[in-house]
């Protein structure tokens, strides 16, 4: 190393070292006289040579000085890269493994037709990567599912209420392109064939029906009763309109019976008054199941006024009140015309109106 000054240094390699050595062992051994001649002589061009050998090996030196920081930068560029791509692969690694899970539980929860639950994991997909066509596809299959399930939770609900022909029509809004077409055709067939049994067993109701109220105007309560009692039986839905008027029917004929029973015990008794209050409400109600026929019990009652008014026709004919008694006899006579009683009566006073 030469320093020439306090600022600049100057690194020689071992070539130049032995060269600047064998020259001043050369200029050492020339004789003294000779000496300041050789020096004012080649003072000159021996200082250029140097001056020129030293800005040489300057600039040299700062040349390698620049390659090597140079060297440096692109060093420390290399690695910021390599770290930065190493980065970005562990990135794209994470990316991909929490894209798998993502898809993976998507497809579990979608064949599991979790619907809802599908969407939000293909979502969180989306969110990763919009790119990725395909999740929004499944996504769209999705809500096109869900809402299919909806159809078919529905169609359940109104199957359980019996309106199975609301449940038809929106069972067919199913398509064939959705996993819930098979299923849906099957809950159709189902709904036609409950209608047919429906069907006949509303047929089947409604012959019973007009049976039991034949049975009910001729006077066979107990084989009435019967009838309505199957009919109640058949697994017709709830909300059936002849279900429900064999109910009503059924519970009109036994307070008939129980009204009809009661008034004949006071009747016996020769309870008269309280005989008809109970009856009275035999003749609303047979109104409203027979309308204006004749039942058995509104003849049962009307022969049991009939006897009544026989009775006071009696009374009144056996006091000599024979107009009183011809016009209760007559009134028996409107509803019993061949009441043998009433009859002899008429034969009786007839005479004796005439002589007054």
């Amino acid at each position: 190393m030469v320093n020439f000054d306090k600022e600049q240094t100057i690194m020689l390699t071992p070539d130049q070292l032995e060269s600047f050595r064998k020259e001043f062992i050369h200029h050492k051994t020339k004789p003294s006289d000779d000496v300041n001649a050789e020096c004012s002589s080649a003072s000159k061009p021996i200082n250029n040579s140097f001056i020129q050998f030293v800005n040489k090996i300057n600039m040299n030196s700062l040349i390698k000085k620049r390659y090597f920081t140079a060297g440096i930068v692109v060093f420390i560029l290399l690695i910021s890269v390599l770290l930065y791509y190493h980065a970005l692969i562990e990135k794209k690694s994470a990316m991909n493994e929490k894209l798998k899970y993502h898809y993976n539980m998507g497809n579990k929860l979608y064949y599991d037709r979790q619907w809802t639950d599908a969407i939000q994991q293909f979502n969180e997909i989306i969110k990763i990567s919009p790119e990725y066509l395909h999740s929004e596809n499944l996504i769209q299959q999705s809500k096109y599912e869900r809402l299919n399930f909806s159809i078919i939770s529905e169609s359940n609900r109104l199957m359980t209420s019996d309106n199975y022909e609301q449940a038809i029509q929106k069972l067919k809004l199913i398509k064939q392109d959705s996993v819930y077409y098979n299923e849906a055709i099957e809950q159709i067939q189902f709904a036609q064939d409950e209608i047919k049994r429906i069907t006949y067993l509303k047929q089947k109701a409604n012959v019973i029906f007009e049976q039991a109220l034949t049975e009910y105007v001729s006077g066979q309560i107990e084989s009435s009763i019967l009838h309505l009692n199957e009919l109640l039986q058949l697994k017709l839905p709830d909300n059936t309109l002849i279900k429900d008027k064999a109910k009503r029917l059924k519970q009109k004929i036994m307070i008939v019976k129980k009204k009809y029973e009661e008034g004949y015990d006071r009747f016996r008794n020769k309870q008269y008054q309280n005989a008809f209050q109970s009856w009275s409400a035999i003749f609303a109600i047979d109104r409203e199941i027979v309308d204006n026929k004749m039942s058995y019990y509104t003849n049962q009652i009307g022969r049991h006024l009939s006897e009544f008014y026989y009775i006071q026709a009696s009374l009144a004919y056996d006091k000599g009140a024979y107009s009183d008694a011809y016009m209760k006899c007559n009134k028996v006579l409107q509803s019993w015309p061949d009441h043998h009683g009433c009859i002899e009566i008429n034969h009786k006073i007839l005479p004796k109106i005439n002589q007054q």
